[in-house]
C-alpha cells in the first residue's frame, strides 16, 4: 500500500461503488429477517456500520463481501472483496505470501504492523493481538476493492490499535468497519450506516457526529409526534362537539310528533332545515382533517429506547487464600518465556494485568485458571472489567534478554 496515493483518487476509484438495492436476508429458523429492504450506495473510503447487538452489522459485512447471498434484492460490488472476521482461530489465506514477499508494499505492511517472519508457522502460539495484526495485514496485502472489517481492535493494547489504525488509513478501496471503538470510527470513517429499528440511515461523519445527528433527529421527531398527538386530541374534541350539535339539529328539524294542523311549528322546522343545510358538509370536512391528522401521527412512530445493564451475582469466598503459585517460567512460543514471581491471590484482590500483546497475559491467566480448576474451584474471567475493578496492577515488561518478566506495580 503506497501512502502517497492518499492525495488524489485515481480514475478507477472515482467510478468504483458498492450498492445494496432492497436487500433482504434471513437465517434459517429465525423468526424474522436479519436484513429487510436495505438500500444504500458507498464509494471509496471507510464507512462505519453501527447498531445494537443483533441489528445485522456482521450480516451487512458478509453480504457486502460476497460471503452471503441475499434472499431478495441485489448487491453490486466493483471487484474482489475480502472479509476480515472478528475471530482469529485460523491463519488467513495469503499470510505466508505476505511474510515472504520482498516488494516494498509488503515490506511496509510487515514493518508497520510488526509482523514476525515465523508467524505463519506458529499461529497457535500467537496472542490474539498478534493474530489480528497478521489478519489485517493479509487482508490489505490482497488489495481488495471492498474490505469488511469486523472489530479489528477488540482486546488490543494501545500500540496495536495505533498500528492497525495507521495501516487502515492507507486503504484506498471501499471499506466497511464494524467496531465498538468510537475513536477508530471517528478517526477513519467519513460516514456511518446506522442500523436502527425504524430503518437504516446513512449519516455523514464518524460515530460521534452521526450519534449527535441521530439525537437531534430523535428530539425533532418527539416534538413533531407530540404536536401531531395534540392536534388529534383537539380534532377529536371538536368532532364530538360537532356530532352532538348535528344530532341536536336533526332532532330540531324533525316534524315527527307535531300536530297535523300546526302550520306554524312546521314552518319553523323548514326554516331550521334551510339554516343548517351546511352542517353535514362541515362535519365531513372535519372528519377528513381528523383522518389526515391520524395518518401524520402514525407516520411519526420511532423505535423505543432501551437501557441495558449487567448484574453479576456472587459472594465472598470463605477461603483466605484463593491461589498460590510458585515462581517459574511460562513458554510463550519459540524461545520466548515469561518469568513469573511467586503469586498470591486473596478474596479482596482486584488485579489489573498490563503488557503489550504477545507478552503472555492470556497465557498467565490460562495457567492460573487451570490451577484453580485442578483444585476443584469454580472460576470465570472476563478481561473487559479489569480497568474498572483493579486495585492492584501486575505489569509485564521486557528484561533485555528476549524474555519478559512479571512484576507488581508499586
Amino acid at each position: 500500500m503506497d501512502a502517497q496515493r492518499q492525495d488524489l483518487p485515481g480514475i478507477g476509484e472515482v467510478f468504483m461503488y458498492l450498492s445494496f438495492s432492497k436487500v433482504a436476508y434471513g437465517y434459517d429458523g429465525a423468526p424474522e429477517p436479519a436484513i429487510q429492504g436495505l438500500a444504500f450506495t458507498l464509494r471509496p473510503g471507510w464507512t462505519g456500520v453501527v447498531g445494537a447487538n443483533g441489528s445485522g452489522k456482521t450480516t451487512v459485512l458478509r453480504l457486502a463481501t460476497g460471503l452471503l447471498a441475499p434472499d431478495a434484492g441485489r448487491v453490486s460490488r466493483p471487484g474482489r472483496s475480502c472479509h476480515c472476521p472478528q475471530r482469529t482461530d485460523d491463519p488467513p489465506e495469503g499470510l505466508a505470501e505476505l511474510l515472504a514477499d520482498p516488494a516494498p508494499g509488503a515490506r511496509r505492511l510487515r514493518d508497520t504492523l510488526g509482523l514476525g517472519p515465523d508467524w505463519a508457522g506458529r499461529w497457535e502460539t500467537l496472542s490474539h493481538g498478534e493474530r489480528k495484526r497478521a489478519q489485517v495485514g493479509t487482508a490489505l496485502f490482497l488489495d481488495p476493492a471492498v474490505l469488511g472489517m469486523d472489530e479489528p481492535t477488540n482486546h488490543l493494547d494501545r500500540e496495536a490499535r495505533d498500528q492497525i489504525r495507521r495501516t487502515l488509513e492507507a486503504f484506498r478501496g471501499i471499506g466497511l468497519l464494524v467496531s465498538h471503538d468510537r475513536d477508530v470510527l471517528d478517526h477513519l470513517c467519513g460516514q456511518c450506516l446506522f442500523l436502527e429499528r425504524g430503518g437504516t440511515v446513512l449519516r455523514p461523519g464518524g460515530y460521534s457526529e452521526g450519534a449527535r445527528e441521530a439525537a437531534r433527529e430523535r428530539i425533532a421527531l418527539v416534538r413533531a409526534r407530540d404536536h401531531a398527538s395534540h392536534e388529534v386530541k383537539q380534532l377529536h374534541r371538536e368532532l364530538d362537539r360537532r356530532r352532538e350539535q348535528t344530532a341536536q339539529g336533526e332532532r330540531q328539524r324533525s316534524k315527527r310528533g307535531l300536530a297535523r294542523g300546526d302550520r306554524d311549528a312546521k314552518a319553523r322546522v323548514d326554516a331550521t332545515r334551510c339554516t343548517d343545510s351546511g352542517s353535514g358538509q362541515r362535519l365531513r370536512q372535519l372528519e377528513g382533517r381528523m383522518h389526515q391528522a391520524l395518518e401524520r401521527e402514525s407516520g411519526l412512530q420511532m423505535a423505543r429506547a432501551f437501557t441495558l445493564g449487567l448484574a453479576l451475582e456472587g459472594q465472598r469466598s470463605p477461603r483466605d487464600l484463593l491461589l498460590a503459585l510458585p515462581p517459574g517460567d511460562l513458554a510463550l512460543g519459540g524461545p520466548r518465556r515469561l518469568r513469573v514471581p511467586a503469586l498470591v491471590l486473596r478474596p479482596e484482590d482486584r488485579i489489573g494485568l498490563e503488557g503489550p500483546n504477545g507478552t503472555g497475559k492470556s497465557t498467565l491467566i490460562r495457567s492460573m485458571v487451570a490451577e484453580r480448576v485442578r483444585t476443584g474451584v469454580r472460576v470465570s474471567h472476563d478481561a473487559r472489567f479489569l480497568d474498572r475493578l483493579a486495585t492492584r496492577r501486575w505489569i509485564i515488561e521486557p528484561n533485555g534478554d528476549g524474555h519478559w518478566t512479571l512484576r507488581e506495580a508499586g
